[in-house]
């Protein structure tokens, strides 16, 4: 059972793409795009292999072209884009300048770890005129985002800095001086080790379908000692001793345990105010959480985020006929005898209990 997503209701790629219209416009697009014929209502339409990098890579460079006139630059050794989450992430930060009413021209953010695509910068400006400061660690990722800046006219909106020592990420990386920035983003390397890298094909089986997207990226844009979750600590540890100079700080996570965990620390920091949202960009989701030392300014609380459009399941229900002597009928034997259901389908759960004895509702969803 699949779950259905939506994303930002400003976000252009709401709808399915159509890959006929962009193969006809783009050449090096169409060399990617075919049609297959298979069971469903997809069946007979255009469309193209997610698991090949070179085809995800081409459609993010055509989407960037093609609905915001950027030509990008997107090397075969860097992480590639998707566009419509990154599109997420930047019309997020669109509501929160709106919500604390700053959102014009003279907005000034900072991306952490730009990649070689300097996709978030680019956008930005492209899009809403800001002011971007973009950094990263990697010598080749800094000359191509260089590139990408300047072969777009960009240099009077974005600046690239290139981060010398691996251990800083705000403080001691952004230029000295009395500038405050409006916000910060970042996408954090999303894997412990190099091991981790590998973990998702290797702990999949045959009963499992292969995944989507093509993998591809740089170690230091995957890989970060402790993962998401250290790096974004590492990021609330700069805030603390930045405070105001940034006035909201955000950043993606990629696993809701760890937003989270993040979102429980926060709230001991000494942040003035904080918040949480959930980006849903087809089959994928990731978090959002931003906080603030500005007191002046008021996230929207937490309890009144909710995800734009998503639809709520109603709870499963099971029939566990009578006849079978190894389950005895109490409603913990039941709820066991459904995990092990799910289990066998590889399929997570997460139990919600009431206080009524004998009545629980489950709801799940496929990885």
């Amino acid at each position: 059972m699949a779950m259905t997503k939506y994303m930002h209701p400003r976000n252009k790629y709401k709808n399915k793409l159509d890959f006929a219209s962009l193969a006809a416009s783009y050449p090096a697009f169409a060399e990617y795009v075919h049609t297959v014929f298979k069971m469903g209502p997809s069946s007979g339409k255009p469309t193209i292999d997610f698991s090949d990098k070179n085809a995800v890579r081409e459609l993010s460079r055509t989407l960037l072209a093609c609905d915001f006139g950027l030509k990008v630059t997107i090397p075969s050794d860097s992480l590639v884009p998707t566009i419509p989450l990154r599109l997420n992430y930047l019309l997020w930060l669109e509501d929160l300048l709106n919500w604390t009413e700053n959102c014009g021209e003279n907005v000034h953010g900072i991306d952490i770890g730009t990649g070689a695509s300097c996709v978030y910068p680019l956008l930005a400006a492209r899009k809403n005129g800001w002011r971007m400061t973009a950094t990263d660690i990697r010598e080749e990722s800094v000359k191509v985002a260089e590139e990408n800046v300047k072969g777009n006219n960009l240099e009077d909106l974005i600046s690239i800095v290139k981060v010398e020592d691996e251990q800083k990420i705000l403080v001691g990386v952004l230029p000295e001086g009395k500038t405050t920035y409006d916000f910060c983003m970042c996408n954090p390397p999303f894997f412990r080790s190099d091991s981790e890298t590998n973990s998702m094909s290797k702990s999949r089986t045959i009963l499992r379908d292969p995944p989507k997207n093509g993998f591809s990226g740089a170690k230091a844009e995957l890989v970060a000692p402790g993962g998401e979750l250290e790096f974004v600590r590492r990021i609330i540890a700069d805030s603390k001793l930045l405070l105001t100079k940034i006035r909201i700080y955000t950043s993606m996570v990629g696993h809701k345990n760890n937003a989270n965990e993040l979102v429980k620390e926060l709230q001991s920091s000494g942040a003035k105010s904080l918040t949480k949202t959930e980006f849903c960009q087809g089959n994928t989701t990731r978090w959002g959480i931003a906080w603030t030392f500005c007191p002046e300014i008021r996230l929207p609380p937490l309890q009144q985020q909710v995800v734009h459009n998503k639809k709520l399941f109603q709870p499963m229900e099971l029939t566990i006929p009578e006849e079978i002597e190894s389950i005895e009928y109490n409603v913990y034997c039941l709820m066991n005898r459904i995990r092990e259901i799910f289990v066998s389908l590889q399929v997570s759960s997460d139990n919600q209990t009431s206080n009524t004895k004998y009545k629980f509702e489950h709801y799940f969803s496929l990885r």
